[in-house]
């Protein structure tokens, strides 16, 4: 990963949540599990976390928890699919 954060403009942020002031770590988090960039669910799943709680504050650090348990279920339901709805 590098440390320019990829973002797709068509994006629809935190698919199923609200987006709060993380919606650029839902934007990347999306971007590597659409784009084959050799980034792993597993690997983009904790970019996700650690960026949500990269913004500082209990609130944060709370929610890069509960947004990673969220992705690491939910993702299982689209692990393998190369393209979701919002980039169509």
């Amino acid at each position: 990963m590098t440390d320019e954060r990829p973002y797709d403009p068509n994006t629809d942020g935190c698919t199923g949540w609200f987006d709060g002031d993380w919606k650029d770590c839902c934007a990347e988090h999306d971007f590597y599990y659409v784009n084959d960039v050799g980034v792993t669910t597993r690997e983009a799943d904790r970019t996700l976390r650690k960026c949500i709680q990269s913004k500082g504050g209990a609130v944060h650090y709370v929610m890069g928890w509960v947004m990673w348990a969220g992705v690491r279920l939910y993702s299982k339901n689209i692990r393998g699919r190369r393209a979701m709805r919002w980039f169509d």
